[in-house]
């Protein structure tokens, strides 16, 4: 055996080593609009309202001869007012013009392809659980320590894009890492507006795992015994890729282009790719070590004779040594 000291943590936490990612980001009407230009103009017939003034004159009738009048000379009509007015006529023309696209929509995503999956330990990250046994010098023998040791964990998960799509309507893919992981993570990505973002979720059955250690060991008279386990995280990275296709309500024309998909038949061309990067982070299996520490006389007294402190908490000034193999 060989003798390494450690100083006991007060503080340790769980933190996350990705760092971040310039997304790439496909611009959905951008490249509509490309497409549409690449496709050219088509006669489009529209009418418009021309307008033209006319003049409108309004006149007063004269009274009517009364009764058994008759043989009067007829008066003419009086002048009014006169005023101009426009009109609209419709005007039918016919040009060639570039088509619009509306309504930008996911109509097709293609299933979730994974990468290669690493993972990685951070073992500078503890979870300890720690108790303590002191065997009192006024002891008459050496104490049988039995020990529970358990450290419960939260796993958890993050998903960063990668390559994005924008400017559609909204459109969210669902999906599951099933049993690449030593647990199920569910994921969303949804598609749309400025971004493409990303959320996971651990299955609640599955949120926190404890690791357990159970044993005993034998302390001597006048010594102190500190049995640790320790767990730490365990981080898994897993690449995906997928895609969307999507279509778009055409501009009113003459050929009758009603979609998208009507100038573009092969999807390819209308097939943009979402990527990114989910993680998680699981316990490791638990590292039991055994300990000595300082004895501490103020533990004993003329009747007691052991100390026994379950989940034992070590001061941050406290020097723990632990005990290795060769």
């Amino acid at each position: 055996m060989k003798l390494s000291s450690i100083c006991a943590s007060s503080l340790l936490f769980l933190a996350s080593t990705a760092g971040p990612v310039l997304a790439q980001t496909t611009d959905a009407a951008t490249q509509v609009s490309a497409a549409l230009k690449t496709f050219g103009p088509v006669p489009i017939t529209t009418t418009a309202q021309v307008p033209r003034t006319q003049q409108v004159c309004d006149y007063k009738e004269p009274p009517s001869h009364g009764p058994g009048r008759s043989g009067s000379t007829a008066v003419a009509a009086s002048l009014v007012n006169c005023h101009s007015e426009t009109v609209y006529d419709p005007k039918t023309q016919t040009v060639n013009q570039l088509l619009t696209a509306s309504n930008i929509r996911v109509v097709q995503s293609a299933p979730i392809s994974w990468g290669q999956i690493t993972n990685t330990d951070l073992p500078n990250l503890v979870f300890p659980d720690t108790s303590m046994a002191q065997n009192c010098q006024n002891a008459s023998a050496p104490l049988t320590f039995g020990y529970s040791l358990s450290v419960a964990y939260t796993r958890q998960s993050a998903i960063q894009i990668s390559q994005s799509v924008t400017h559609t309507q909204n459109f969210t893919a669902s999906f599951d890492t099933g049993s690449l992981l030593p647990f199920k993570v569910g994921a969303q990505v949804s598609v749309g507006g400025q971004t493409t973002n990303g959320t996971t979720t651990v299955e609640t059955t599955q949120q926190t795992v404890t690791r357990t250690h159970n044993d005993s060991v034998q302390v001597p008279i006048g010594a102190v015994s500190v049995v640790q386990m320790r767990v730490w995280p365990i981080q898994y990275t897993l690449p995906f890729i997928t895609s969307v296709t999507v279509d778009a309500d055409l501009s009113p024309n003459d050929k009758g282009l009603k979609l998208l998909s009507d100038i573009l038949p092969d999807p390819v061309s209308r097939t943009f790719v979402v990527s990114g990067t989910l993680s998680a982070n699981d316990a490791s299996a638990g590292q039991t070590v055994g300990m000595t520490a300082p004895y501490n006389p103020s533990l004993c007294t003329s009747t007691q004779t052991s100390y026994i402190g379950p989940h034992f908490v070590p001061s941050s000034k406290m020097k723990l040594t632990r005990m290795q193999n060769k």
